[in-house]
């Protein structure tokens, strides 16, 4: 999450009422990270939707920027950014843009298993740029070098045509996250051959929907944002509608259960895993087309907001995910039980914007509940 949350948590720390709990639970997690888009800046409702995405990365023009604990989170996304920008090598004749983020040369059957991470890198300084109050916001040296780079990776790495060996999950799913990322946070920034060469490039590693579980709702998320920022109502609709598959239960192998479980990988209870990465990539559409001429009609949709109650809910304890349910992830120390949490704490308030008013309110009270009870808030206010 975005630091958003930080707003008011002095004093929901404080618990001095109820009422102050609830209000100050929700709106420390969700006053940036749920915003309503200036119509100022967006010229048809294809922009509309990219600003609301951008304002989920970057906060509303709203916080604090003063609030000790948002000052933390701001200094804290600066300070990365300055680390990974320190480290970029800006060199004329550079053969990479991070020593430790090596990558072969395309076509040859190299790995791109280092993709993600330097999108991530990317999105790191694109961020810090982009967040009122951060020390590096605006700052035209950065913006160069955050272009350069997108160009050169586009140039040399990762453009319509190239290939790679590795994980499949790095050139298909991780890299084009983080580019579409970087390219909303940067928008006003690129020019439209830039903007069209990069979504060119997500297009060729990207476009087909063809998962389950957690993949399909990435590959869907990933297909629609595309189509968002190159304003292709045909290309939003195919991606929304690759979430209908999800939408049904299933009786074998990977989806939700009537009974309220998620398996993924065709047998592993993965509700913490999978799960919370499905719920966050699918709430994450499903809130930005909300309301728009691309809402999901789908009638199975409203199956997503019973998973809340039937298979997250009761998995979550003080804040924190069960182990029994995060399969692979309890072996990862950056994915601790109460991280797998976040995510899911996130989706559910995301969902809380766009479900029916006694569904949103009755999400808004769970996640009061879990942030009061959990001994973590401040790793909370820190994602």
């Amino acid at each position: 999450m975005n630091i958003s949350k930080i707003a008011t948590v002095n004093q929901l720390r404080k618990r001095s009422s109820i009422a102050i709990c609830v209000m100050m639970s929700y709106v420390m997690v969700l006053s940036l990270m749920i915003v309503n888009p200036s119509p100022v800046a967006a010229a048809d409702e294809y922009d509309t939707i990219r600003e609301k995405y951008k304002e989920t990365l970057t906060g509303s023009a709203s916080y604090n920027t003063s609030d000790p604990d948002i000052a933390a989170r701001i200094t804290e996304i600066t300070d990365k950014a300055q680390g990974v920008w320190d480290s970029m090598i800006k060199t004329p004749g550079r053969a990479q843009l991070w020593a430790e983020y090596g990558l072969g040369a395309p076509n040859t059957g190299s790995s791109g298993d280092n993709l993600t991470p330097i999108y991530e890198n990317l999105k790191h300084m694109a961020l810090a740029y982009s967040t009122r109050g951060s020390s590096l916001e605006g700052n035209t040296t950065l913006r160069d070098d955050i272009i350069s780079g997108l160009d050169w990776m586009n140039t040399n790495k990762f453009f319509y045509g190239a290939t790679y060996s590795g994980n499949w999950w790095h050139k298909e799913i991780g890299a084009p996250q983080q580019l579409l990322a970087v390219t909303v946070l940067m928008y006003d920034d690129l020019t439209p051959t830039q903007i069209a060469n990069y979504m060119a490039a997500i297009q060729w590693m990207a476009d087909v929907i063809d998962g389950s579980g957690a993949n399909r709702a990435w590959q869907s998320e990933i297909v629609a944002l595309r189509g968002i920022v190159i304003k292709d109502s045909v290309t939003i609709a195919r991606g929304t509608a690759g979430l209908s598959n999800i939408f049904d239960y299933v009786k074998s192998r990977d989806g939700f259960y009537e009974d309220g479980s998620f398996v993924q990988h065709n047998f592993y209870a993965y509700t913490g895993g999978y799960g919370a990465s499905l719920l966050k990539a699918m709430s994450n559409l499903i809130y930005l087309v909300g309301g728009s001429s691309f809402d999901i009609t789908d009638p199975d949709k409203a199956n997503v907001y019973r998973w809340v109650y039937d298979s997250y809910e009761p998995l979550i304890y003080k804040g924190a995910m069960m182990d029994m349910v995060r399969g692979r992830e309890i072996s990862r120390h950056y994915e601790e039980d109460y991280v797998s949490a976040q995510d899911v704490i996130r989706a559910i308030l995301l969902l809380s914007e766009v479900a029916s008013p006694t569904d949103g309110l009755a999400y808004k009270r769970m996640v009061k509940d879990w942030m009061m009870q959990g001994d973590r808030l401040t790793d909370l206010l820190s994602t």
